[in-house]
């Protein structure tokens, strides 16, 4: 047997053809002997040459594809939930499932909850409480005694609760709108540190946005020297001179003293935050202005301190240095019934402050501490995953494994390149390849490798963010080099300490020694708000993303950073400017008394047939610094003069220095010319008017080489718009912003001639399958053909010419045809007849060649029905790609792919100005002749002549304050409107892909709607935060409306303590300015007849008042006339077209809205925008859309398989089949 297969290896010739074995004659077989041995040796030999190349070629085949990776991806269509989750499971690191939404607002899927210190929910700041604690005449008593200042305090603490809720309803508001970025479905921890972060920004933002208005407010009350109604900060006294039966007023700033280790601390309230221990103190003579004025608590007689409060310049001051130590005890609550008598009904009913609570405070805890924080106690978010999942709606889920190739997939390509491989070896095919685009692919490159790529493909490179959300304080660092002022010692102690020992005696309001100490304290506080306001929002601004989907390129990152810095500064001096604007209106409207240096005096009466001294305000007349004139500063806003410095009868001006009717007014209006080294102005100031001997440091001028941006002549108002800040410095690291997008992969594109290897494989996988089909078909279909047209010759050389119906033809072919086909298939045969070797007879051979054919025909037909079965109803997952597509293209693959099309933005960011455009219109009255300035000159021409003799009720004395008020409310609003819009356009809107035309216009609407609805929040809430804290200040204001002075006759050579008493309305019930600033009644004008103004009020303050009127009479004519007839003004100047009532049905607001609904919506009648889909899709500039689909195999992919296959499929069976049948016969003939 084995001599047997050897010499049938020997003898085994692949390359012999039909002619040297067998001739068939006539039927019979004959073996013909005409076989060249040198043919058959060498052919023996390439048949050798051909198997062992053949056999290394599929060993090489196996063996690689055997030890191969496969990277298998698979996608799951509408994945459920719990599907992601097991996916998640086991696929994490691959698993990758898009959104269909990839923005979505928190509040779809999260609960948050803030909840607040027991304090602000409880008895101590209910009304009730308040009243309880209210004493009338409290400026009687000390400033460091409980009884002054207690119901103030809890005023104030009300209001900063209600500031804190109110800024916490706003963060849960920002938090819930806000968008997350989600462009893949996210795990519930990375939601749960997305919400958290976001929430610490919203917080930590709204935080300092309320803390900086805070300090501005103090800030404000103490650099401009507004007296309070209780005497704590300010105390005036009425002297009776020996020989003058007039009284002459004076006033003293308190000063607090307390000592420790034997020594002995000063502290005044008009440069400092003075505090002493609060308690019940009594004093020998109330009227001893010495004992208000020099506040010395060893000095008094206390019968009880009240645990954790005190007493300051101001009850905003005081609480804000309280702790609630005595509010925990109940004993010290029954000890301040001793005090205040009211309080004794209130006592069974007041719980106290629950010490059992767990709260992250500590009992002794600061109301500073506290508003720091907004009182907030605990946040509590919690996640429903189910909703996000619904929200992010996910399509697809794939992911991806690799393994190594399994026998099946080998046996498969070794069946698909054999005949190829075969016909390869055995021939030689040219092979022409054509040009393709090849990628070539980086994965997590280092930052070396990208710049060399970066050099020789900048305009090809492009590299994925594995973190597409990187902080900015990563990579960016912002210093503010500030204006030598604000680090100077013209705001340090050393010098405002100074400005109390100025040389020279009795000055005039606007010499500079008077003037000079408010001022340079407005410049310090200016400096102080603009520091806090930069290094706040810097912090903050640290830790907001950048989005970026793709690796930026240096030079588009640092324009995206500098377009992003213009932003936040343009934010930051908007904040600034905000609340400094508001305070500045509400002080020019209500004109709080500020220390009778500035906006206002006391005129005190001698009455000899009365117990009580008469004392009225007195408006200030500084010169006008437009005109050489007087001017009040109640009526105008132009008040002024340059300051001087008196001397021996000469007045010197000093260059820069103005005197307006506020200090912050009086430093903004300025230029600090006057104190740079290029000038001897500041030398000679020191040398002449300070006194020196005490100061251990000199005060060096300023350094004009220090300017960046400004001048030595620029205002203080100019640097306070540039938040004091010369050049702004930033630091950009490139390499650390790469290595915190670490590039999850870097490639580019090139174009190139075809992998030679990728061409073989794919002829071997096509080649012999198709040559081998065509070899059987084509010969079939052209002896079918020709014997045809054989059959139609022979009948036309016959002159056969019959007349036969269509269907006899039909029938005589189809007869034909199933002849011709059953002799064909009988004798159909595959196999050259050599295959059978030499031993066996034609006749036997040809059956046997029969036979096999047969059976090679039933086994490919069962394994290509097979096939084609597997093949045809196999589902894949097919990827289209659409390059550069057109806006229209984008659209319709959009409407037909839903939920599939994946089409990446260029820009993953883009401002909101580029596609979107927002107009306002405001109503009416802002453009009308009622909010001109020279329309209200012009009636109040000749009201300081008038103002002596009318009563404190007329009201020609709050017309100016009201129109004033009514023409800033305006321009404020519709600053703080454009000014937001500004803000909000440049802000930039993510889009990491091209969103739907429809999702697009949902997502803006949202975000329009959302800013339109929050917009005037932050204003009212200025507005509103400024005005209860002035009121728990206790400001008086010099219209003498809320708060009036009194005092006892003394005797001659006496002086006596002013004091104050609240105002009283009397309407439908008593009000009094003391409890609540918004007692109100109708105005009217008093003189020469009674005249009410309609839907216009007065009150304790103009602002309060005008809120809470309405605009009707300015509807009226007749109304408008009163008005004119009444002021006595210029009456051909002061004709005024009423507002128009016809455009009432178009308005959103009616004639008797009040202004303070107006100002709450900011005077908005119509919000109109204009969203441009067309201009965001230029500016994405998709370069490629993407879509996946399901598919089942197409006719052009089943048939690609099977000629891969056929041709491989051929050669195995035809081998195993003859050398089955040759196996056979070869038993047979050695049994014969």
């Amino acid at each position: 047997m084995f001599n047997k297969f050897r010499q049938y290896l020997i003898e085994w010739n692949v390359f012999m053809s039909e002619d040297q074995n067998y001739n068939v004659n006539n039927g019979h077989s004959q073996q013909t002997t005409n076989t060249n041995p040198q043919l058959l040796q060498e052919q023996r030999i390439a048949t050798r040459v051909y198997v062992i190349s053949l056999t290394i070629s599929l060993f090489i085949l196996i063996m690689s594809t055997l030890l191969s990776w496969q990277k298998i991806i698979v996608t799951i269509h509408n994945p459920s939930l719990k599907t992601y989750q097991q996916l998640q499971d086991k696929y994490s690191a691959t698993l990758n499932c898009p959104c269909l939404i990839n923005t979505m607002p928190y509040k779809q899927f999260i609960i948050a909850e803030m909840t607040m210190h027991q304090i602000c929910s409880s008895d101590f700041i209910s009304k009730q409480w308040i009243h309880a604690l209210f004493i009338p005449d409290a400026s009687r008593y000390s400033a460091i005694d409980f009884r002054t200042t207690a119901s103030s305090q809890f005023e104030v603490l009300k209001t900063l609760c209600a500031l804190a809720r109110d800024n916490i309803f706003d963060v849960l508001f920002n938090l819930n709108d806000t968008q997350l970025l989600s462009s893949n479905l996210l795990r519930e921890n990375e939601i749960f540190i997305q919400t958290k972060i976001s929430s610490e920004r919203i917080l930590s933002d709204t935080t300092v946005r309320l803390n900086n208005a805070l300090k501005l407010i103090k800030l404000s009350t103490q650099s401009n020297v507004i007296s309070s109604a209780l005497n704590t900060n300010i105390v005036y006294s009425a002297s009776r001179f020996v020989n003058f039966q007039t009284y002459k007023y004076i006033s003293s700033y308190t000063g607090w003293h307390w000592t420790a280790n034997n020594q002995t601390t000063i502290c005044v309230c008009h440069i400092n935050t003075c505090t002493l221990p609060a308690g019940f103190y009594s004093f020998a003579d109330k009227n001893d202005f010495y004992l208000h004025t020099k506040l010395v608590p060893q000095e008094h007689d206390v019968s009880d301190l009240v645990p954790g409060f005190v007493g300051s310049c101001t009850p905003y001051e005081a609480v804000f240095q309280a702790k609630f130590i005595c509010l925990y005890d109940i004993k010290c609550i029954k000890t301040l019934a001793d005090y205040f008598p009211r309080l004794a009904q209130l006592i069974p009913t007041i719980k106290v402050l629950n010490a059992s609570i767990a709260s992250k405070y500590s009992r002794n805890v600061s109301v500073s501490q506290l508003v720091e924080e907004l009182f907030l106690e605990q946040r509590r978010i919690s996640i429903d995953y189910n909703h996000y999942y619904a929200a992010c709606a996910p399509k697809m889920c794939t992911y991806s494994y690799r393994k190594q190739a399994n026998f099946a997939y080998t046996i498969t390509m070794f069946i698909s390149v054999y005949s190829g491989l075969r016909t390869i070896l055995r021939f030689i095919v040219p092979l022409i390849v054509s040009e393709q685009t090849t990628s070539v692919i980086y994965d997590h490159p280092s930052y070396t490798i990208y710049k060399q790529l970066y050099m020789k493909y900048s305009d090809k490179l492009i590299c994925s963010c594995s973190e597409i959300t990187p902080n900015y304080g990563s990579f960016i660092n912002i210093t503010p080099i500030y204006h030598p002022v604000c680090s100077s010692a013209f705001i340090k102690p050393i010098w405002l300490n100074q400005l109390k020992l100025l040389r020279g005696g009795a000055f005039v309001m606007s010499d500079w020694r008077v003037m000079s100490l408010g001022y340079f304290q407005s410049l310090a506080a200016l400096c102080e708000l603009a520091h806090n306001t930069v290094n706040n929002d810097l912090q903050v601004f640290r830790t907001r993303t950048i989005v970026t989907t793709r690796l930026l390129k240096e030079g588009l990152l640092r324009s995206e950073i500098d377009n992003t810095l213009q932003h936040l500064i343009h934010s930051m001096q908007i904040e600034f400017e905000r609340v400094n604007n508001i305070l500045r209106l509400l002080f020019q409207v209500n004109q709080y008394f500020a220390g009778s240096t500035y906006n206002g005096q006391l005129h005190i009466t001698f009455q000899s047939d009365k117990e009580n001294l008469k004392i009225k305000f007195d408006f200030a007349r500084p010169g006008n610094i437009y005109e050489d004139t007087k001017c009040l500063c109640a009526l105008h806003l132009g008040c002024g003069e340059p300051m001087v410095i008196v001397h021996a009868a000469k007045r010197m001006t000093v260059p820069g220095f103005v005197w307006r009717c506020s200090a912050m007014d009086s430093i903004l209006s300025s230029t600090l010319q006057c104190l740079y080294s290029n000038t001897n102005c500041l030398q000679f100031i020191l040398l002449r008017y300070i006194n020196y001997t005490n100061v251990a440091v000199p005060v060096p001028p300023l350094n004009i080489s220090q300017l960046i941006r400004t001048s030595s002549n620029s205002t203080v108002s100019t640097l306070a718009d540039n938040l004091f800040v010369e050049e702004w410095k930033k630091s950009l690291s490139y390499v650390q912003y790469f290595n915190i997008c670490a590039p999850s992969i870097c490639w580019y594109t090139y174009v190139k001639r075809a992998n030679y290897l990728y061409v073989i494989r794919m002829f071997l996988t096509v080649y012999g399958g198709l040559t081998l089909a065509l070899s059987l078909l084509v010969p079939l279909m052209v002896k079918l053909v020709l014997q045809c047209r054989h059959q139609s010759v022979d009948k036309e050389n016959n002159n056969i010419v019959e007349r036969i119906s269509v269907s006899e033809r039909f029938r005589t072919f189809y007869q034909w045809l199933s002849q011709a086909l059953k002799t064909k298939l009988t004798d159909f045969t595959l196999f050259q007849t050599y295959s059978f070797g030499r031993h066996v007879d034609q006749i036997t051979r040809i059956q046997l060649d029969r036979l096999t054919t047969r059976l090679y025909i039933c086994c490919y037909a069962i394994g290509l029905t097979i096939l084609i079965l597997y093949t045809s109803f196999e589902q894949r997952t097919a990827t289209t790609e659409l390059h550069n597509p057109s806006l229209l293209g984008a659209q319709q693959l959009q409407t037909k792919q839903t939920g599939t099309v994946e089409c990446p933005c260029t820009r993953a960011s883009i401002p909101l100005n580029e596609f979107v455009n927002i107009e306002t219109r405001f109503h009416q009255i802002c453009t009308s002749t009622f909010v001109k300035d020279e329309w209200r000159e012009a009636l109040l021409v000749d009201f300081e002549n008038l103002s002596d003799f009318l009563q404190t009720n007329d009201y020609r004395h709050f017309l100016s304050a009201h129109l004033q008020f009514l023409s800033g409310l305006c321009y404020q609003a519709i600053k703080h409107v454009n000014d937001t819009l500004r803000s909000f356009t440049s802000t930039y809107f993510i889009t990491s892909r091209l969103l739907s035309q429809t999702s697009f216009n949902k997502q803006l609407s949202y975000l329009l709607y959302q800013t339109e609805a929050h917009i005037p929040t932050l204003f009212a809430r200025v507005l509103e935060s400024v005005q209860a804290i002035n009121h728990g200040n206790v400001l008086m204001t010099v219209y003498g409306s809320n708060y009036e002075f009194i005092a006892r006759n003394t005797r001659r050579g006496s002086s006596t303590v002013l004091y104050t008493l609240p105002i009283i309305y009397y309407g439908s019930e008593n009000c009094s300015c003391g409890l609540q600033s918004k007692c109100l009644s109708q105005a009217a004008f008093t003189w020469p007849d009674y005249a009410t103004v309609k839907g216009l009020l007065i009150g304790c303050l103009p602002s309060e008042s005008f809120l809470a009127s309405t605009l009707e009479c300015f509807f009226d004519i007749d109304c408008i006339n009163i008005i004119r007839s009444h002021m006595s003004g210029y009456i051909h100047r002061t004709l005024a077209v009423p507002l128009n009532t016809s455009s009432i049905t178009h308005s959103r607001y009616q004639i008797n809205t009040t202004v303070n609904d107006l100002v709450n919506k900011l005077f908005m009648e119509e919000w109109s925008t204009n969203i441009s889909y067309d201009r965001y899709f230029a500016k994405c500039a998709p370069n490629i859309c993407t879509y996946s689909y399901i598919e089942n195999a197409n006719p052009l992919h089943v048939a690609s398989t099977l000629l891969g296959l056929y041709g491989g499929l051929t050669v195995v069976l035809t081998f195993r089949e003859s050398n089955t049948k040759r196996t056979f016969i070869t038993v047979v003939l050695e049994e014969n």
